[in-house]
């Protein structure tokens, strides 16, 4: 069993991605961010989840990078309505990288394809 370690150099790299993520339809050009949600549901379809969740969290884990440290906080969490959630999140991003760039026409700080 892979031993626990919250607030480890996993959790603040996982926490780098995160914040990336949710900026990329600021840096990254549409393409790439739509290169990046098929990686990551790839990603979820070959390891059977976050390959950083599980070296952090180990492959035993009985929840996701999201619902445990929301638990840590004190937060009820129902897992099932997060996974629905957090599944829809990438794809919001696509959407706002999409109105950004090409509806409002701002250009992103990297551009790609």
């Amino acid at each position: 069993m892979a031993k626990n370690k919250d607030f480890g150099l996993i959790f603040w790299i996982h926490l780098f991605v995160l914040f990336l993520m949710y900026s990329s339809p600021f840096l990254f050009s549409w393409q790439l961010i739509l290169i990046g949600v098929v990686l990551y549901f790839f990603q979820l379809l070959v390891f059977g989840g976050c390959v950083l969740t599980i070296k952090e969290l180990g492959s035993e884990r009985k929840e996701g990078f999201n619902a445990h440290y929301l638990r840590k906080l004190g937060f009820k969490v129902n897992e099932t309505k997060l996974k629905i959630f957090l599944s829809l999140v990438p794809w919001f991003i696509l959407f706002v990288a999409v109105v950004w760039q090409v509806i409002l026409k701002h250009t992103p700080f990297i551009e790609g394809i």
